[in-house]
């Protein structure tokens, strides 16, 4: 590519290299973008061996002028999310994240929920590293604090208290059994608890025991000492590892050339909270530009912001990255890459967890590829099988037919690479005729490379239909192999499967205690997973279409509207005025003809 510098500008800003197709690959900033621009091009300005794999697929460089640093940096942002360039780094987890959530109005009650994007949502709290964690933290604060745990259907509907209020862990607001002050007293400190200002809410616990205990209100007091026992109790579990008053977060980086792991370690107040690892691969960014990227896409979705972060050399765009973080918090935020002292064994403690995170990552892929192999030996296959793909359909009777299908990268499930597909269902559903035309759609469309292998789940039928398929479409370079279930068992012990290969009359039996049976069976009980998963999410979406669409004068957007926040017809129609008028997009008259039609059903 011929390139005239002199059309790009000097000022600070974005660029976004394409290949020959227009698709963006790469998204970077600058402050002399002209500069910046030049030494990808000029020979010996940038060193790092990965340039010239980019410089020669490069096709065209737009830019993007910002006013500064800090601006370009969330532009960048912003940009690497939306177009997800082959060479940036990019989170895995940036699709949604498992939060706490205080629900709204009168009588809130704790939800787990899924959030794309946490910021824009009032009291939702994460995100959490995985659902246990996320469960394990709403379970212990419905044990110590009081609020209720059922529905607001329910809340609606009851007439006398339940169990949970028996034994104390509800005040029972269904049926008025306490004041909107004392409810909303145990909200805010679960609001508190959330935010880690733990020790606030024992001294206000203590404050409120002895009002009660003065007022001789006994069991008010009883209740108050029991809740500050519970939290005394979890904080006496959390050691202290650091004497800082301070939220701190300290990020350790392992590399071993372009295999990289990242160690997250959050701090509340001299206590361990949390650790995250993020596995990743990427041999074109530093590990200046990394960090940089990382602590972009991790902070600007979060809620609460630590006072520091501590990493094991400065990122790039530093002052313009703590000005864009300090901006969305309430305090003043510090990058600092300790020298010496307790923060430096702290960051030594972070780069230890990405170090042995990083062994066990790579013992593991080791184990696989030695399973891939042994595969490929065993059933004589002509390719490693790197990518494996395996389908399933699922249907009713014939009804609301769909197929899957699904793929392992590696050993590893790769949802990426996942395809769904409606089948045709004008005629009677052929289990076969579905399968074949599932492969033709697989396969004609470009958007996907050739696997290595493909697994069709049957025997030898369903295997020549795959053949027939790959025939009429001249692919040669893919393997096959039918897997089939042991026939007449009946118990729930591990089936002695049987593997059909083209061209031989005999199956392949696998021992019940084959590591190559387990692959196998995983990859089967995946795509069995995801067919009837879709099955039943397709049909659930016809069923509250079907519903909805005989209401008049509602048309397709606020349809869609009530599908995403309700979810059913049944919720739909429980759902109080007051709930569906939360609803941007009705009017006070779409919420009546919705009420009225659900009434006269």
């Amino acid at each position: 590519m011929t390139v005239d510098f002199k059309k790009f500008p000097t000022k600070p800003g974005v660029y976004l290299m394409k290949d020959v197709k227009g698709k963006v690959i790469y998204v970077g900033k600058a402050n002399h973008l002209q500069k910046r621009l030049k030494q990808y091009f000029a020979p010996g300005r940038d060193t790092r061996p990965q340039i010239p794999l980019l410089v020669a697929k490069i096709n065209d460089i737009e830019t993007i002028v910002v006013s500064s640093e800090k601006e370009a940096l969330l532009l960048e942002h912003s940009l690497i999310k939306k177009y997800s360039p082959r060479y940036n780094f990019l989170l895995k987890d940036d699709k949604s994240f498992i939060c706490i959530q205080i629900s709204k109005g009168s009588w809130p009650a704790l939800k787990l929920v899924r959030s794309k994007d946490i910021e824009a949502q009032k009291d939702v709290f994460g995100p959490y590293t995985s659902g246990y964690a996320a469960r394990k933290t709403l379970n212990l604060l419905q044990r110590i604090f009081p609020i209720r745990e059922c529905s607001d259907f329910v809340l609606r509907n009851r007439t006398r208290p339940c169990i949970l209020h028996q034994i104390g862990r509800c005040v029972a607001p269904c049926v008025d059994k306490c004041s909107k002050e004392e409810y909303a007293s145990y909200v805010e400190q679960i609001r508190n608890f959330l935010k880690g200002q733990d020790q606030t809410i024992v001294k206000d616990l203590q404050q409120k025991m002895k009002e009660a205990s003065s007022n001789m209100e006994y069991e008010k007091a009883q209740h108050y000492l029991e809740t500050i026992k519970h939290i005394e109790s979890l904080l006496e579990k959390q050691n202290v590892i650091t004497q800082s008053k301070i939220n701190i977060d300290i990020i350790g980086l392992y590399r071993e050339g372009g295999f990289i792991t990242l160690s997250l370690l959050s701090f509340q107040k001299g206590r361990l909270m949390d650790s995250q690892t993020f596995p990743m691969f990427d041999d074109f960014q530093e590990d200046e530009d990394l960090l940089s990227s990382f602590i972009t896409q991790y902070y600007l979705k979060k809620t609460e912001l630590p006072h520091e972060i501590l990493v094991p050399r400065p990122p790039a765009s530093e002052k313009a990255l703590i000005n864009l973080l300090s901006d969305k918090s309430t305090h003043k935020i510090k990058i600092l890459c300790p020298m010496k002292g307790n923060k430096l064994d702290l960051l030594k403690m972070a780069f230890e967890n990405a170090q042995t995170n990083f062994k066990k990552e790579q013992k593991q892929t080791l184990h696989r590829e030695e399973l891939l192999l042994d595969l490929k030996d065993k059933l004589k296959l002509t390719n490693y099988p790197e990518v494996i793909e395996c389908y399933d359909n699922s249907h009713i009777a014939g009804s609301s037919p769909v197929s899957v299908m699904i793929s392992f990268k590696n050993g590893v499930y790769d949802k990426t690479r996942q395809r769904k597909y409606h089948l045709n269902a004008d005629q009677v559903f052929d289990d076969l005729k579905g399968f074949e035309e599932t492969l033709l759609r697989r396969f004609r469309s470009q958007d996907l490379e050739l696997p290595n292998l493909i697994i069709v789940d049957g025997g030898k039928t369903q295997l020549r239909v795959a053949q027939q398929v790959l025939k009429s479409l001249h692919i040669v370079n893919v393997d096959l192999i039918a897997l089939t279930k042991e026939k007449g068992r009946h118990d729930f012990g591990m089936s002695q499967e049987r593997v059909y290969l083209p061209e031989k009359e005999d199956p392949i039996v696998l021992s019940r205690k084959s590591n190559l049976l387990f692959l196998l069976q995983s990859i089967r009980d995946q795509s069995h997973k995801s067919a009837i998963g879709f099955h039943r999410r397709s049909r659930k979406k016809s069923i509250i279409k079907s519903s909805i669409d005989q209401i008049s004068g509602i048309g397709p957007k606020k349809k869609k509207a009530l599908i995403a926040h309700f979810g059913s017809p049944k919720k739909i129609k429980e759902a109080t005025t007051e709930e569906l008028s939360q609803i941007k997009l009705l009017s006070s008259k779409d919420v009546e003809k919705i009420k009225n039609f659900f009434s006269s059903q």
